[in-house]
């Protein structure tokens, strides 16, 4: 048995090292020995530099002999972790603060944050991120609270102990919460992420103060550098807030020296590079002489002086490496600016114009001072042309009422001016006149006006390119969990291969690479069977791929179920059209079932509940979510020149394991039987088209085989509870095809329901898909 594992586990590292040889073979392949070199040399960097944080903040004492610094960075950091850990190891041990504790409790830390990392990463499938926020916090707490404990014990649980935990855990927390934002990157809000890249960075510099070299202590030389580096983003209040919060973690007394520092170099870098660093040396030195006379020479000037001398070799080092390590980590260009991203993709730039369009819309919409002015002089002249009163005959009066017009948008409520109100008696006409002058201006710019369209158009492409990117980067994500139970199915079914993996988090792929075939005993459909009886999928029969003598055995997941559905449709009296519209279609292993009611009835309804089922089609084919295909819908509504609106009901149902999403915009409620049971979903929201901004509500429900989904229109029952013949009808005796339920609902509905309007009536049975 041991000889067996001792095996497996061989097998395990060789196919490790394989891959990672791969992955090397292939960066190599397509990068030149420059790019190579580079890239590790920037890696190294970057490992050092947290490992440098990880060391200089461990080294920060604070109140009751805390050193919480260090564990929150630990627990807040996302990249590098084992290099904060080992900085954080380094510094208790060259210090000697309770040495053997902190490493015990850091390793604990960096054990659970690499489980956390795995799980949010391969489970939760959340790219770019080791957990949320308030578990990192929640974290820091508890090991906050262990390191806090064993000073307790170390000190037989005296006051100054239990101020010590307390002040250990509330800290702690505190900069966990403090430090995170600096790691979300693009997630985090940008006053988030500012404010903790300041803490951060506050903390390292305290941390710097507790090394002295031949009694120069290199914090306040670190502050100035890193303001220096602020400058150069060219925000002012960043770097003021940023100096303050650097000149506390040097000193009280160096809070002004360093705040002026970093003013006034950053409020002048914008004019000149070069000589901004030097003034703003010189402001915080006159500030320290003035306040502590010409012993300011020997205790200030240096620090300052020997920041400054760093600060201009690694200047012109980041210059020189544009787009290197350096310039991303500690330039100090915000992540949300264009040169410190990668070139946006399509759909990046299509949201950008679209904004810009809904911009220029607005202002197009609006009417300047000016047409206010040219509408109430006109309104003017007309009113008085057979009138001598002469009352508006002071431009200061037309440019008040001009103002009043621009300001509120109407006259007839507003106070005459004081050389009108007791002399003309046209004073209301006048008012009058030009309201509606006013009001039919800005009906023209708004008809005028095709930007909005434009916008909303090129923001649904958008959103469609992202759902695409999205889909294809889901079918390419390995998948953990289908690999471990693939791999054991190999190594049960004693299938020799190469390396095995699975892909695609829905579309699931599971590949055998470089299979002995000669070992291959049992037939297709066999494989097949145990497959799925092992890995707890339904699988395709398996395919065999052969290329450059090598043997690849492929499954692709299959649906489990199938659907049967059947409808009916009664048109309102009167009318030549349903105004209702029931569709179906299919699109990557989802069921579609559509019911849209347009608002009214007849051919205007029809037609636009017919163009909304369209809609939801073609941009379920080009693989848009539900989400993005209302918002396309809604969109194209409100952009029409008259009012047209649509109830829609819409189930998904996803053909692999049955989850339903019922997703309703102002639809009547849909029913679930199941085993002779009755379950209503129903929603609150509005039609589709009816408000600028989609509201629709949506109810997960896992389907299983022989559940059966009615969707009716508000003709044949608005609510369960406004149709009491219908539960009887259910309850009793059905005719078992969906085809002639939906027959005999729309059927009792005529005979039960006197309301005179469109029905339809859909029935989906979900059955179990044949192999």
């Amino acid at each position: 048995m041991n000889r067996k594992n001792e095996s497996r586990a061989r097998a395990r590292v060789d196919r490790l090292l394989i891959k990672a040889k791969e992955k090397i073979a292939s960066f190599r392949a397509q990068a030149s020995r420059r790019e190579v070199l580079s890239r590790y040399l920037g890696v190294f960097v970057e490992g050092g530099f947290y490992t440098l944080c990880g060391f200089l903040t461990s080294s920060g004492g604070l109140l009751f002999g805390a050193y919480p610094m260090g564990l929150a960075l630990l627990c807040a950091a996302d990249k590098y972790i084992w290099c904060v850990w080992a900085g954080c190891i380094l510094s208790s041990l060259l210090t000697g603060k309770g040495g053997v504790v902190l490493a015990v409790v850091t390793t604990a830390v960096l054990a659970i944050r690499l489980r956390f990392s795995f799980y949010y990463k391969e489970q939760k499938r959340l790219s770019g991120s080791d957990g949320p926020v308030g578990l990192r916090v929640v974290l820091g707490i508890v090991a906050s609270f262990f390191v806090g404990v064993s000073l307790c014990i170390s000190e037989r649980f005296s006051l100054h102990s239990l101020f010590a935990l307390l002040f250990y855990m509330v800290a702690g927390g505190a900069l966990v919460f403090a430090y995170s934002g600096e790691f979300m990157g693009v997630r985090a809000v940008p006053f988030y992420r500012k404010a903790s890249r300041i803490a951060l960075l506050a903390s390292i510099v305290y941390g710097a103060g507790a090394f002295t070299f031949f009694t120069f202590s290199p914090s306040v030389a670190l502050a100035v550098l890193i303001c220096f580096l602020a400058a150069e983003k060219g925000d002012l209040l960043y770097s003021g807030a940023l100096g303050l919060s650097l000149g506390l973690a040097c000193g009280v007394s160096n809070i002004p020296v360093i705040g002026l520092t970093a003013l006034v170099s950053g409020a002048l870098y914008r004019y000149s590079s070069r000589t901004a660093p030097w003034l703003g040396i010189l402001s915080g030195f006159g500030f320290a002489f003035y306040k502590n006379g010409s012993s300011a020479f020997l205790s200030t000037l240096p620090d300052l002086v020997s920041g400054l001398l760093i600060y201009i070799p690694v200047s012109a080092l980041l210059q020189n490496n544009k787009n290197g390590f350096f310039e991303k980590k500690f330039s100090e260009k915000s992540a949300s600016s264009p040169a410190a991203l990668p070139a946006p993709g399509a759909e990046q730039s299509l949201e950008a114009l679209s904004e810009r369009l809904f911009t220029l819309s607005c202002k197009l919409r609006l009417p300047t001072e000016d047409d206010a002015r040219r509408i109430c002089k006109s309104g003017i002249e007309k009113g008085c042309a057979s009138c001598k009163g002469g009352c508006f005959r002071e431009d200061a009066t037309k440019e008040a009422l001009a103002q009043t017009l621009f300001e509120t948008g109407r006259l007839a409520g507003s106070k005459a001016p004081d050389k009108v109100s007791s002399a003309c008696y046209k004073w209301r006409d006048i008012c009058e006149s030009i309201d509606e002058n006013y009001a039919e201006y800005l009906r023209r710019l708004c008809e005028a006006d095709r930007c909005d369209a434009y916008a909303r158009s090129y923001k649904s492409i958008a959103g469609l390119l992202r759902d695409k990117e999205d889909l294809a980067k889901e079918n390419e994500t390995r998948n953990p969990d289908a690999e471990r139970a693939f791999g054991r199915a190999l190594r049960k079914a004693m299938i020799e291969c190469g390396s095995c993996s699975a892909t695609g988090l829905r579309n699931t792929v599971l590949t055998a690479e470089n299979v002995n075939v000669s070992h291959l005993t049992k037939t297709a459909s066999e494989l097949q069977t145990f497959f799925e009886k092992e890995c707890m999928l339904c699988l395709s029969e398996p395919e065999l791929e052969c290329a450059n003598g090598k043997s690849d055995l492929i499954f692709r997941r299959r649906e489990c179920y199938s659907v049967k559905t059947g409808s009916a449709a009664k048109t309102k009296t009167g009318e030549e059209v349903c105004g209702d519209t029931l569709y179906t279609f299919a699109s990557d292993r989802y069921f579609y079932a559509l019911l849209c009611d347009g608002m009214g009835s007849g051919r205007e309804a029809a037609l636009v509940s017919k163009i909304a089922c369209h809609f939801v089609e073609q941009f379920a084919l080009a693989s848009g979510t539900p989400k993005t295909v209302l918002r396309a819908v809604n969109d194209f509504l409100l952009c029409q020149t008259c009012e047209c609106c649509t109830t829609m009901d819409l189930l998904q149902i996803d053909l692999y394991d049955g989850t339903g999403r019922f997703i309703k915009c102002g639809a009547c409620p849909s029913l679930v039987l199941r085993d002779g049971n009755i379950f209503k979903l129903s929603s609150a929201s509005i039609p589709v088209g009816a408000a600028r901004e989609v509201n629709f509500e949506e109810v997960t429900l896992h389907l299983k085989a022989g559940d059966r989904v009615l969707m009716m229109s508000d003709g044949v029952a608005p609510d369960l509870e406004s149709a009491p013949w219908l539960s009887p009808l259910l309850a009793g005796k059905l005719r078992s095809s969906p085809e002639e339920l939906a027959e005999d609902i729309l059927h009792f509905s005529e005979s039960k329901t006197k309301k005179d309007d469109d029905r339809s009536v859909m029935v989906v049975d979900l059955i179990e898909a044949v192999k």
